[in-house]
């Protein structure tokens, strides 16, 4: 059954994050509470991430907390549902970390978690391969051995590290082809960040180009085919033509954002929900035999300094700490909803963003030190809020 990856946005508010090295749309972030309007949280939130119906908090002191569904013992409580059975848990809840351990930078995919901790060392915990699926967290066998980690990412069935050298290792499978179940070097080097979507990844340059690979079905590789079923194969990194100055990228389900060194924001492949740019289309200029060329579009904002991508919609955040969205209807926080391809909207009552990123659900959020923000649809707010299955716009959830 084909995952979708849809936007979970968070943003951080009194956090550091920027999007010179490694402020990439990953599957992390967001937050949940077992009360209405409510989270309690005893430490201050240092990041937050999504998997597919379930989400992690990182806290400064290194501790983590999740919730959402536990069915793989993706929540890293001890413990797993010896059935396979469905268990969702409504409330965050501590992660069992081993004793000493801090966690420096979290990843989520589908339905596990890994996370850097600040020994350098790769544990991880859920449904993925080489580690038991009951709850606990565990060196990964394999991932363990990466020399000199300073950046994992997580997408779908995929895991990405990135080594100080710039070199990229990746585990796992994606839609767009299969990968070794123990890390595979990827052919790409000097990489600054790494942004996996569904089926395509992209890492940004130290000479500020781009590079993706995985599938192309949609353009998000950027690059051109000689027919539909060229696009449809899995394809090798290969530098995106005629893209430069860019500091950071954002891959999502099936279209791709690049944000320039001067601010601006370009996109390209799929938006039938606008989330590329442009008016909404539903093809690529790919067919009846015709080669395949994928159109750019230039977003038309400025002074932006970080970018969020999914499904069906895109976020940027400004300089000013103001957030913007668009694509699919009722997820901006704009208080409404409306047709599907709405220009960049500023959400409401967003003025002091940190940090933005995407994840697996059509909901979004902001997260810091002193205030959180919830809007869109997602079961897991839902649950989490004790309230309905969209909100329009931002609810601040007090902690």
């Amino acid at each position: 059954m084909k995952t979708i990856r849809c936007l979970l946005l968070c943003v951080a508010v009194g956090s550091t994050a920027h999007a010179t090295d490694s402020a990439f749309s990953t599957p992390n972030q967001q937050l949940a509470t077992p009360t209405p309007n409510a989270l309690v949280i005893p430490s201050a939130p240092a990041g937050v991430a999504f998997g597919y119906q379930f989400g992690c908090i990182t806290f400064k002191d290194g501790s983590a907390k999740c919730w959402g569904e536990n069915k793989f013992g993706q929540l890293g409580l001890g413990h797993a549902p010896k059935d396979n059975s469905y268990e969702f848990v409504t409330s965050p809840t501590k992660v069992a970390l081993p004793r000493g351990a801090s966690i420096a930078q979290l990843a989520l995919n589908d339905d596990s978690a890994c996370a850097l901790f600040s020994d350098k060392i790769i544990r991880c915990w859920g449904n993925v391969y080489g580690i038991p699926s009951d709850g606990t967290v565990v060196a990964h066998p394999t991932l363990k051995d990466i020399n000199d980690p300073v950046e994992i990412v997580g997408a779908h069935k995929t895991y990405c590290v990135r080594r100080a050298s710039g070199a990229v290792r990746c585990l796992g499978s994606t839609e767009g082809g299969s990968l070794s179940w123990d890390p595979k070097t990827i052919a790409v080097t000097n990489v600054k960040g790494i942004s996996p979507g569904d089926r395509h990844s992209c890492v940004v340059h130290d000479d500020k180009a781009v590079s993706c690979w995985g599938s192309n079905v949609d353009g998000q590789l950027g690059i051109e085919m000689k027919d539909y079923q060229d696009s449809q194969k899995n394809h090798p990194p290969k530098k995106v033509p005629g893209i430069a100055n860019i500091k950071a990228v954002a891959a999502g389900t099936k279209h791709t954002c690049a944000l320039r060194t001067n601010g601006t924001v370009i996109c390209w492949g799929a938006s039938e929900y606008n989330q590329a740019g442009d008016k909404p289309d539903y093809t690529w200029n790919c067919a009846n035999g015709y080669p395949c060329k994928t159109a750019f579009r230039e977003i038309g904002i400025t002074d932006v300094e970080q970018i969020a991508t999914s499904y069906s919609n895109t976020c940027a955040r400004l300089k000013n700490g103001s957030v913007r969205c668009w694509g699919g209807s009722g997820n901006w926080g704009v208080g409404k909803n409306g047709p599907h391809g709405m220009a960049p909207s500023s959400v409401l009552g967003i003025s002091s963003a940190s940090v933005v990123s995407g994840g697996d659900v059509d909901g979004f959020c902001s997260v810091g030190s002193a205030q959180v923000w919830c809007w869109g649809a997602s079961k897991l707010y839902a649950y989490a809020n004790g309230g309905g299955p969209q909100a329009l716009s931002p609810i601040k959830l007090p902690f």
